[in-house]
C-alpha cells in the first residue's frame, strides 16, 4: 500500500511541476509532509536526508551565492567581464568560456549558481526563456569539467580510485 501511495503522491508532485501554478519548494515539501501524514515515512527518516553532508553542502553553497551576488560585487565584476551582449548567441559566447574555464578548477554547483542572477537579467533584457543560456551553461561546465579529467578515460585507472574532476569531489 506504501507504494501506492508513494506513486499517486509522486504523480501528483510531477503534474504540479508540469503545470507550474505552485512552487516547486511547496510542491516537495507538500508530498513530503503528505507522505510523513500517511504513515509511509518517518519525521525521523525524512530528517535524516537533511543530515547527509552533499545536500548541507549544496544548501550552504546557494546561501554563499546568495550573499556574494546581494554584495553587487560579483555582479559589478562579471558585468565588466562579460559585458552586455546584444543577442542569445554572443551571450553564450561570453559566457561558455568563462564558465568551462572555472568549472575545470570549481566545483561546478556553485559556478553556476555564481552565474544565475546575471544570466537571467540578460534573458530579461533579451526577451528570452532563461533556459535557453542556463542549460547551455550548465552543460558547458559538466562538459569540461568531465574532459579536464585524463583519468574518466584512461584505461588503467582504478575503479576505486576517485576521479580528480572537481565535479566529483566530496565537499
Amino acid at each position: 500500500m506504501d507504494a501506492v501511495i508513494t506513486l499517486v503522491v509522486t504523480i501528483g508532485v510531477l503534474a504540479g511541476l508540469i503545470w507550474n501554478r505552485w512552487p516547486a519548494e511547496w510542491l516537495m515539501m507538500a508530498a513530503a509532509v503528505l507522505l510523513i501524514l500517511l504513515g509511509v515515512i518517518s519525521p525521523t527518516t525524512f530528517l535524516s536526508g537533511f543530515a547527509n553532508p552533499g545536500i548541507m553542502t549544496i544548501g550552504a553553497l546557494f546561501v554563499v551565492a546568495a550573499g556574494v551576488q546581494e554584495t553587487g560585487a560579483l555582479r559589478w565584476m562579471l558585468e565588466r567581464l562579460l559585458g552586455r551582449p546584444t543577442s542569445p548567441s554572443s551571450a553564450l559566447a561570453r559566457l561558455m568560456p568563462i564558465t568551462s574555464l572555472l568549472s575545470a578548477f570549481l566545483n561546478n554547483t556553485p559556478v553556476v549558481a555564481q552565474f544565475i542572477g546575471l544570466v537571467q537579467g540578460w534573458c530579461a533584457r533579451m526577451k528570452i526563456s532563461p533556459s535557453r543560456l542556463l542549460m547551455p551553461m550548465s552543460y558547458a561546465a559538466i562538459l569540461w569539467c568531465w574532459s579536464t579529467s585524463p583519468r574518466r578515460f584512461s584505461p588503467r585507472s582504478s575503479p576505486t580510485m576517485p576521479p580528480p574532476c572537481s565535479c566529483f569531489r566530496s565537499p
